[in-house]
């Protein structure tokens, strides 16, 4: 695996016919972004009294790592499941919700990308 997208969006819809694998993948990835998104609150609702100690920056932070990480592991998946072409437009589109749901948050968008870029890397360096 080589790492994320550059978290752009992928093709506009008018440019794909409906019913397309990809349409299909895109579809499935923004479910797959409600998990990712239920995810990130996790950690503050199964720890609150954990979670009281720290500021807005870290809580934002913390959500950005269960992001970067549950991309890695829902990538990993996708690569093993999918075609190249419906793995780009499923990983990108899941990326875009990911992103769109932290920066509600407060989360910088090219701060995120370099989160995930940098946990891509370590990540990667774990055996399998």
């Amino acid at each position: 695996m080589t790492g994320p997208s550059s978290f752009q969006s992928g093709p506009s819809a008018s440019s794909l016919k409906l019913g397309t694998p990809l349409i299909a993948s895109s579809r499935k990835a923004r479910v797959v972004a409600e998990l990712v998104a239920m995810l990130l609150d996790a950690g503050e609702s199964l720890a609150p009294s954990y979670s009281a100690e720290f500021g807005a920056r870290e809580k934002i932070l913390a959500k950005a790592e269960i992001g970067a990480y549950w991309l890695y592991v829902v990538d990993k998946i996708a690569f093993r499941l999918l075609s190249p072409s419906e793995r780009d437009e499923f990983v990108s589109t899941l990326e875009e919700s990911t992103i769109e749901k932290l920066s509600e948050m407060g989360m910088n968008r090219s701060e995120f990308a370099r989160l995930v870029q940098a946990r891509y890397a370590e990540y990667s360096a774990y055996k399998k």
